[in-house]
């Protein structure tokens, strides 16, 4: 597959990438990261348009920070939902839309206030990355007539076999620390299927036409690691650079409740069940709680190396396609 040309117009307060497949003609030029400004490169509608780097999959000597422009967060606070923790927007720096994709940890066990209030920020569709199980067994607030309620599980799908579809393997790669966090993120990266199946159609509700979009929030049990990683990949496709990235996932340490690893030792099954398997330490196990930088770091390193650009990455899975962030 040859790499592709990725063209972003900037309208308003919103960013429109589109990627598109190059010609073999055009396959050994090398096109440096430029701005095109003036009348000359300006169409009728006052939409500029920026060429980004040509980056090949299989460059090696990609730097190792992920490129970006955007510079200071955009939404320093958070608005409440009575009930819940971890939310906030994921717009971080100039360049994305702000008040448009939400994240969050189980929105479902918000109160009917935390409801209205998520309403009032104009949300209409939730989607929900959870399992099935987690959907069945965790929350039961009435969601609003005016919302959408998706189901796309994204680490432990249920319509697929997904790290062999056990929570066992999941946090078995958690509790190594942050190279485990950045191992698990890439198989999953890494995952076609997956990405087809799970991602795509979340994506293809951000190809609307901007006045059509409403806004959205997506969520997982505690908005950490499942929310964590689609949230860094929206944030790439909208321009967020690495250290803005990392920066909104380790937010997620200061927005956790206070961990009794000893009442979780006690109660849950599954921490039971890895304690039987793998005999972790405490140290280790408290890793399953942690939202650590370093993790989101060596993440983005690794998925720099491997795909040279989140545009590359998703035309590798997915193929030609817009979405406006």
């Amino acid at each position: 597959m040859f790499p592709s040309k990725v063209d972003v117009h900037t309208a308003s307060d919103h960013r429109c990438v589109v990627v598109v497949p190059i010609t073999r003609k055009s396959f050994d030029t090398r096109i440096e990261e430029q701005t095109m400004s003036g009348s000359d490169t300006t169409n009728k509608k006052g939409i500029h348009r920026s060429v980004f780097n040509l980056l090949f999959p299989d460059e090696e000597d990609a730097p190792p920070a992920v490129p970006g422009h955007a510079t200071t967060p955009t939404n320093s606070t958070p608005p409440t939902i009575e009930g819940v923790y971890n939310f906030r927007d994921i717009a971080v720096g100039p360049t994305m839309r702000p008040r448009f994709i939400y994240r969050s940890s189980n929105i479902k066990v918000a109160t009917d206030l935390g409801m209205q209030q998520l309403a009032d920020l104009g949300v209409t569709t939730l989607i929900d990355l959870r399992s099935t199980k987690e959907r069945l067994s965790k929350g039961n607030t009435a969601i609003p007539e005016t919302m959408a309620d998706l189901h796309y599980p994204l680490f432990l799908a249920d319509r697929t076999e997904i790290l062999d579809n056990t929570v066992i393997e999941f946090l078995s790669f958690l509790i190594q620390g942050p190279r485990g966090y950045a191992e698990l993120f890439m198989v999953v990266c890494d995952n076609v299927f997956l990405v087809k199946t799970q991602w795509l159609p979340i994506f293809e509700r951000l190809a609307s036409p901007p006045d059509l979009l409403k806004p959205i929030c997506i969520f997982c049990a505690s908005g950490k690691d499942r929310t964590g990683l689609l949230a860094a990949l929206l944030q790439l496709l909208g321009g967020a650079n690495s250290e803005l990235i990392i920066e909104d996932f380790a937010q997620t340490a200061k927005e956790l409740p206070t961990i009794d690893l000893q009442l979780l030792k006690d109660n849950l099954p599954d921490i039971q069940k890895l304690i039987a398997t793998i005999k972790p330490t405490d140290e280790n196990l408290m890793n399953i709680f942690a939202s650590d930088p370093k993790s989101m770091e060596l993440f983005l390193r690794a998925f720099h190396q491997k795909y040279s650009s989140v545009e590359n990455f998703f035309l590798s899975k997915i193929g030609t396609f817009h979405v406006y962030l």
